[in-house]
This record gives structure tokens, C-alpha cells and sequence, in this order.
């Protein structure tokens, strides 16, 4: 995918139509647009957009969008927006996201060891956007849709307000995005709130927020709605804490007056295809069985570890995905022969006591892929790392040990007992999260 080149576009609708003095009024030819938007979500970056008279009347208010994809040569301009039934059966054609621009343009992705992305990348087709006029509006439906509940109940608006109420807004008031990359993005209005009451509720979910992307101070706002070269669609972690349990993906589409920023039209996004198929459920939901998945990487002495067995699995997970976001440079394919290495180790260390550094080979990589699992993307161990039926306390123990890392980097040039301190502070926490269960579950 090539990343996003900020141009110029001459037939930008927001520089020829001048907004009321009311910014809640919408110039005529984006109402109908606005209107497809709320119903099937943003086009691909692969369609362009017009605004023309449907018919006869020529006047600006009377014109409507048209589509046309500009990778398709000859294309014609159609009235059907691009992911609606119509849209999808004259031209399937739907094209990826641009990626993330590179330092130092704005909204570039800056690095964060330690940290992860949301296991996922929007693709427009893949998902259904589902239109709400609030974040509880979109999040009740979302936590429904994700099999959460209120007592048995379903839960409804009045629910997500009675958690949200509850809260004191010096808790949340401040969160910035929980990837250190993302701070220098958009956080919507009503995203802290959402997320914090996400949070206490106590709800093993994640929040990812899909979006433009939009730098905090404003920058590519109101690009979001020109006729080409729109900025990228993101999939980002909210604010606050997140990355311990399975994404509940909530969208956010920028309204179309610039000087608004407030207005926020919010989504809950759903899957087209609820099952593994899917390029998003990859073992996100459902109890599976440790010790037969421990054999499917070739490690079938799973029991030999004794009652905290699948712990030790679960550990080496998170440990190896959190590893692999802190710099550990392994191909797809060889994670799943890496894994079965670690176990292996692991058994010997807890046997004979002895700890010992692990190093890893790839000698004899062909033949493990020939008989055990042939490949496995960050993305499916990520699955597995976030899956809600998992101890999550090794996971917080990394995220609190990269946390310290990073306040450690933040400081760096800093000299003395304080700089030190906060070294000492990522060591302690780096061994806490590099001891096994058994070690002091044995």
C-alpha cells in the first residue's frame, strides 16, 4: 500500500461551498452525501466523488454525489455509493487504505517498542457501518453485538449513561491515545468518555476507534470530505488503557464544517462475515482447549508442567507477542516454530531448575512446517494473546514494564538519581514480567 501524499485538490467541495453562520447547517450537495456516508460509510480511497444535478435542476442545493473509480479506466461516473448493494454489484472493486505518511509529515507513526497496533487493517467492504447519533448509542449496540450484557439484559443507552455518570471526569479527562505513536492524532469528542466508561464497566473489551486520519491540531479535517486524495482510514486503540482483551470497534467520521469540531458522527462497526474467514476474528472469541493447541505447535507435553500448565502456554504467548512488538525480528513463519523452541525450553528450565538464555534456531524449519503449523501472522497471535478467556495479568505485567521503558527513553538526556530511578524501575518490572508461572506457582 502506498502512504498518503497530502495534495492539493481544485474541486474540493469545502473550499467552493462557504458553510452558513449556523455549523449545523450542511451545504445541500453534502446532505446527501452525509446521508450514504451514515448508511454504508466512507467510500474507498479508490473512488472519487462529484456533486451534479440528479436531473434537470440546476441548482447547488438540488446536486447529488456520483462515484467513480478512478483505478478502473473508462469508469463512469454512478449515483451508487461504492459499498452499497447496487455499488458492489456494478464494480466489486475495493482498494486498501493508503498507509500511515512517514516522519516527519503529520500523523506519521512514530515508534513505540513495546506497543502494538490493533490487530486488524480497515479495509472498506470488509466491515458494515452501522450510524448513531451518540458514542452510548454506538457502544450499547456494539457490546450487544459482542455478546456482552446488563444482568442478563441487553444492554441499552441508559445503561451505558448510568456508567457513565458514575465516573468523576478527572479520571479520564487527560487520557491521551494508549499507543505513544497515536498521540499525535485526533481524539473525538465523546472518544475519552467512551473509552473510560468502557473501562468502569469493567468490560473485557478493548476499544479501537476507526477514523480518518487527523492530526490533534486539526490537520486533514476538512480534507476529509474533498472529491479525492482524502486521508487514509485508520484503525487505531482508543484512550486509556486498551490491548488486554478482544477489540469492540466503534467508527468516528468527522463532520463537514472544519470550525465544528464537536461534531462527530459515530459508528458501530460489524463484520460482514462473523466467523474465521473474516480478516478481524482471528480466535478473539470462544474457549478453546490449551493443550491441544499447545500440540498443534508441536508441543503435546503441555501436562508436564503440572497444574499450571496452561498458564505457562498462555505466558509464552503473550510473552513471545509482546517481544515481537518490542523489536524481536522473526518472519510469520517461523513464529510458530519459535514458540515450539521456547516451550521446549521452558520444560527443561522447569525440570532441572536451571535457568538458562534461550536462543532460537531456525535449523530445521522446513521439516517443523512440513508436520506442525505452517505459518501464524502477528495478527492471529495477537488473537490469541487478546482472546477474553485468558489470564490477562501477563500482559499488564509487560505493558507496565514497556510503560516504564518508555518513560525511561522520554528522559533519556536527563542526567543523575532520576534518570537512574526510572531505569531501575523498567529493569524491575522487565523481570517481574520475564518469570514464568511456575516459578512461583510450582
Amino acid at each position: 500500500m502506498a502512504p498518503y501524499r497530502e495534495t492539493v485538490n481544485k474541486d474540493n467541495i469545502q473550499g467552493s461551498l462557504p458553510f452558513t453562520a449556523n455549523p449545523g447547517t450542511i451545504p445541500g450537495p453534502l446532505r446527501e452525501r452525509l446521508a450514504q456516508l451514515r448508511m454504508f460509510g466512507p467510500p474507498p480511497p479508490n473512488f472519487s466523488v462529484t456533486h451534479r444535478p440528479r436531473g434537470s435542476s440546476q441548482g447547488a442545493s438540488s446536486k447529488v454525489p456520483f462515484y467513480r473509480d478512478g483505478h478502473v479506466g473508462g469508469a463512469q461516473w454512478s449515483l451508487h455509493h461504492p459499498l452499497s448493494p447496487a455499488g458492489l454489484l456494478t464494480n466489486p472493486n475495493i482498494q486498501p487504505e493508503l498507509t500511515r505518511p512517514s516522519a516527519p509529515s503529520p500523523g506519521h507513526k512514530k515508534s513505540a517498542p513495546g506497543w502494538f497496533d490493533p490487530p486488524l487493517i480497515y479495509k472498506a467492504g470488509d466491515w458494515s457501518w452501522i450510524s448513531y447519533d451518540t458514542w452510548q448509542a454506538a457502544l450499547a449496540d456494539n457490546l450487544n453485538f459482542n455478546g456482552h450484557h446488563n444482568k442478563g439484559n441487553p444492554i441499552d443507552v441508559r445503561t451505558v449513561n448510568g456508567a457513565f455518570t458514575r465516573m468523576n471526569s478527572s479520571i479520564y479527562k487527560n487520557d491521551m491515545p494508549y499507543h505513544p505513536g497515536d498521540e499525535d492524532l485526533m481524539v473525538f469528542e465523546g472518544e475519552r468518555e467512551c473509552a473510560a466508561t468502557l473501562r468502569s464497566a469493567n468490560v473485557d473489551a478493548s476499544l479501537v476507534i476507526v477514523c480518518p486520519l487527523i492530526s490533534k491540531d486539526g490537520r486533514y479535517w476538512d480534507r476529509c470530505w474533498d472529491t479525492e486524495n482524502r486521508p487514509p482510514i485508520i484503525a487505531r486503540w482508543s484512550t486509556g488503557p486498551q490491548a488486554l482483551y478482544p477489540p469492540l470497534i466503534l467508527g468516528c467520521f468527522p463532520g463537514p464544517d472544519p470550525r465544528d469540531r464537536k461534531l462527530v458522527y459515530w459508528f458501530s462497526l460489524k463484520p460482514n462475515v462473523k466467523d474465521n474467514r473474516h480478516p478481524f476474528y482471528f480466535r478473539y472469541h470462544g474457549a478453546f482447549n490449551l493443550t491441544v493447541q499447545a500440540s498443534a505447535f508441536g508441543f503435546p507435553q503441555l501436562n508436564a508442567f503440572g497444574p499450571c500448565g496452561g498458564n505457562v502456554f498462555v505466558w509464552a504467548l503473550v510473552f513471545l507477542q509482546r517481544n515481537l512488538a518490542f523489536g524481536l525480528a522473526i518472519s510469520d513463519e517461523e513464529i510458530p516454530y519459535w514458540l515450539h523452541q521456547f516451550l521446549q525450553h521452558l520444560l527443561k528450565y522447569y525440570r532441572t531448575h536451571n535457568k538458562v538464555r534461550f536462543v532460537y534456531r531456525n535449523a530445521g524449519l522446513r521439516e517443523y512446517n512440513r508436520r506442525f503449523m505452517p505459518r501464524m501472522s502477528m495478527y492471529e497471535l495477537t488473537g490469541l494473546v487478546l482472546n477474553h478467556n485468558h489470564n490477562h495479568i501477563y500482559a499488564q505485567r509487560w505493558d507496565q514494564a514497556f510503560q516504564a521503558h518508555h518513560n525511561y527513553m522520554r528522559h533519556l538526556n536527563n542526567q543523575g538519581q532520576r534518570q537512574k530511578t526510572k531505569y531501575d524501575e523498567f529493569k524491575r518490572l522487565f523481570e517481574i514480567a520475564s518469570h514464568p508461572p511456575f516459578t512461583s506457582e510450582k
